[in-house]
């Protein structure tokens, strides 16, 4: 006789066809689902129809205001590894990222830290702005938080198998590798060649010198566009290294001399993009990481070395490597990289002031030529998407135009993209129906527990941390040609090796490869 679950048990009421009680994950996800849009309803409630009729200032509510995003942020992992039952994710990753860079500032104000308003330093904005500014930021994030747990709550297991039960049969190891190496062969002379020629402008002209070059376009751009591959040819050879020591270390050598010239250069957030990357594939891929290590290291470049770097990278074109004195009485060195996300929120703060006063809504077009990026640039001397124009560039030239006519740019945010396309009730729904599709992509990547899959995702994670501060032109081609053009070269190459017609037989099988891990 069949053993029956207790969770799955089959009901089958007096004259009806049999009918399966809901899950445990199913019903956790719809509790989840219904708290969250509580959650919502509740700060929307206090807002619109509360604040009025108590005669709350706006300026008494900032500091609930970031009381209620810091509430948030923990909402919002917690509730994600509820369902998922992973806190170490793509999609963790990118919340934390997106929390950060647009309300950093509301940290901060939380405990004292700045003294001129909400908005730290140059940025500060009316209260009522200001008020609007973290509302947005709040909708936003529970509006793509909403759509994750959507897709989340539909699935039947956790978000990482378990590892003993990981598929290994196609592709394999050897054929990942294949194209790790291939990748990072043909991109390491273009990388080569632009790091030397961006380490002569900073040493000649200091890191804003870097903003100040005429960009390649046409056939000239491809350089830059091979380059772009070194990194993700190092995260699709460690996820084919399981078992090879060569693997290891070579993907390790390339992404640390990558980031390590990017410190030098100043950048710090293309320098750890790769790290994070590299360190949750080789979590997932090679072995677990211990969880205090990985937490120590997090302080360490982000409480020490990202400040060190933001206060010395900016030097007088006369002595590239005089130091500059730290900020006195803005941030301690641990709260350094929050003080700088600012300009970011600010960003935000600017749109929601000048749409649709200024300039009227977008309605998705600022999205359509992000897409139009999929084609390269061979066709004209400047891409349409290019000039047509960023969102960031047109606030930093109505805000700080000098700034502006000097290369510099304030970034821009993905929330305040939103609402420049839709406003404020069109941005968070879309941004739901993005967060739906982003949590269904980490789901295909991390579910089958496949390596080559994962390399996808941890190759986009690269890019996408960068859409937290940035447009949806930053990430649109790097999802296809840097993340999931690999992944159709891995299913071409092992395609081609079962029919016993790859290269070199494989390249010998990855020069007489796996090599037993010691």
């Amino acid at each position: 006789m069949p053993t029956l679950s207790v969770l799955d048990t089959a009901v089958t009421p007096a004259g009806e066809a049999p009918r399966a009680m809901p899950t445990t994950r199913q019903r956790r996800a719809v509790t989840l689902l219904f708290a969250h849009l509580c959650l919502v309803a509740s700060v929307i409630t206090l807002y619109v129809w509360v604040r009025p009729l108590a005669g709350w200032s706006d300026g008494a509510l900032l500091s609930a205001a970031s009381v209620t995003l810091l509430a948030e942020l923990g909402w919002l992992l917690g509730s994600w590894k509820a369902i998922t039952g992973s806190m170490f994710d793509p999609y963790s990753i990118f919340i934390v990222a997106a929390m950060v860079f647009n309300a950093g500032c509301a940290f901060l104000y939380l405990v004292g830290l700045n003294t001129t308003g909400l908005m730290i330093l140059d940025f500060s904005f009316p209260a009522n702005v200001t008020l609007q500014t973290l509302l947005l930021i709040f909708l936003c994030l529970a509006a793509f938080h909403f759509g994750a747990l959507l897709h989340a709550g539909s699935q039947q297991a956790p978000l990482f198998p378990d590892r003993c039960m990981t598929a290994q049969a196609s592709p394999s190891p050897e054929q990942i590798r294949f194209v790790g190496w291939a990748l990072i062969v043909a991109s390491a002379l273009p990388t080569a060649l632009q790091l030397k020629q961006a380490i002569s402008v900073v040493r000649s002209a200091g890191y804003f010198g870097l903003y100040q070059q005429e960009y390649a376009t046409g056939l000239q751009a491809s350089g830059q566009f091979l380059g772009s591959f070194i990194v993700p040819g190092a995260l699709v050879l460690l996820a084919g290294s399981q078992l090879s020591r060569r693997g290891k270390i070579g993907s390790g050598i390339v992404v640390a001399i990558y980031a390590l010239i990017q410190l030098f250069l100043g950048a710090r957030y293309p320098a750890i993009a790769p790290v994070i990357a590299y360190t949750l594939l080789w979590h997932r891929v090679i072995r677990p990481l211990p969880r205090a290590l990985t937490i120590a290291a997090a302080v360490v470049i982000f409480g020490i070395v990202f400040p060190i770097v933001g206060a010395t990278r900016d030097k007088p074109a006369d002595d590239p490597y005089a130091t500059e004195a730290a900020p006195s009485g803005k941030a301690s060195p641990f709260t350094g990289v929050l003080a700088e996300t600012e300009s970011t929120t600010s960003t935000i703060a600017d749109t929601l002031t000048l749409v649709p006063s200024v300039r009227p809504f977008d309605h998705g077009t600022q999205y359509f030529y992000a897409a139009s990026t999929l084609v390269p640039n061979l066709f004209w001397d400047l891409h349409p998407a290019t000039r047509h124009g960023l969102a960031g560039d047109w606030v930093t030239w109505i805000v700080n135009p000098g700034f502006a006519a000097a290369g510099g740019s304030l970034g821009y945010s993905f929330i305040a993209e939103a609402y420049l396309n839709w406003g404020w009730i069109g941005g968070p729904l879309f941004l739901g129906i993005v967060g739906f599709f982003f949590a269904q992509l980490v789901s295909w990547g991390c579910r089958t527990g496949a390596p080559a899959r994962l390399a996808v995702i941890a190759s986009f994670l690269t890019f996408i941390i960068f859409w937290s501060r940035g447009e949806s032109i930053n990430i649109v081609r790097p999802l296809v040609w840097y993340s999931l053009v690999p992944y159709v070269m891995i299913l071409f190459v092992a395609a081609m090796d079962r029919r016993g017609l790859g290269p070199v037989h494989l390249w010998h099988r990855v020069r007489r490869q796996p090599e037993e891990a010691r």
